[in-house]
């Protein structure tokens, strides 16, 4: 059971089935000590408005007694890795991840051409995490990506429900083993994430038992096994920022 989950959805995103309110709230009740609640960015079908990303930030950052981050899961949406969500607005987040995603405007003709946007993505002063890196459908390099992640000091994610439901399973548990590796090799660290669009999902990381996964990861390289760590390398990234 995650302690820290780092990725969520509420309805705002046009396919997650609960409110901010009772996210933080369920969060609270289930023992966890942090969400961050990242709804899909603008150019997902049915999700939000950029101002919705603004107006959210009126909310307090402890609710329920628990405390969140409030961020956004954008769209990679083009080869250079521009995002659907402007750097004004991407800057004022308490956490910023990246993805690729289908139906958002573009879709990668290759994996080559994926990565490509992948990369650009990190070299965003405002990304944290690249979401569900490992998903088969992209099989990206994971040797290059890890290795710019690093150097970039961007974090990787273990996505749960990835692991949990997409069909071609064995090919997303190769991709996640060969990251979860990679990044040992280098020092550096990943986040594990349920991905929950339901609330009774977060925290759940039952999937890694199934396949095998959690002999591999160890908390030295899960930043968020620690809420001290969490805090620290966040606080840390909106310094640089604002520099």
């Amino acid at each position: 059971m995650l302690k820290i989950d780092l990725h969520t959805h509420t309805i705002s995103s046009g396919d997650a089935m609960n409110t901010v309110y009772e996210m933080i709230q369920a969060a609270s009740q289930m023992g966890l000590e942090m969400i961050a609640l990242t709804d899909h960015g603008p150019k997902t079908p049915y999700g939000p408005s950029i101002n919705y990303f603004i107006t959210s930030l009126r909310l307090p950052r402890h609710l329920f007694g628990i405390d969140f981050m409030l961020g956004c899961e954008s769209n990679i949406i083009d080869k250079k890795g521009g995002l659907d969500i402007p750097d004004r607005v991407a800057g004022r987040q308490d956490i910023v991840l990246a993805g690729l995603h289908r139906d958002v405007g573009w879709t990668p003709s290759s994996s080559e051409e994926g990565l490509e946007g992948v990369l650009g993505a990190i070299k965003n002063p405002y990304v944290s995490v690249i979401s569900h890196p490992h998903e088969a459908r992209w099989r990206l390099d994971m040797e290059r990506l890890v290795k710019e992640a690093y150097e970039r000091q961007v974090l990787l994610e273990v996505n749960l429900t990835h692991l949990s439901f997409l069909a071609d399973q064995s090919v997303e548990v190769m991709q996640a083993q060969r990251m979860i590796e990679l990044v040992k090799d280098y020092k550096w660290k990943l986040v594990v994430s349920s991905d929950a669009h339901v609330a009774t999902q977060m925290g759940d990381d039952s999937v890694l038992d199934r396949t095998n996964l959690r002999r591999f990861l160890t908390e030295d390289i899960i930043l968020n096994s620690s809420l001290v760590g969490v805090k620290k390398f966040f606080d840390e990234r909106r310094r640089k920022t604002l520099t």
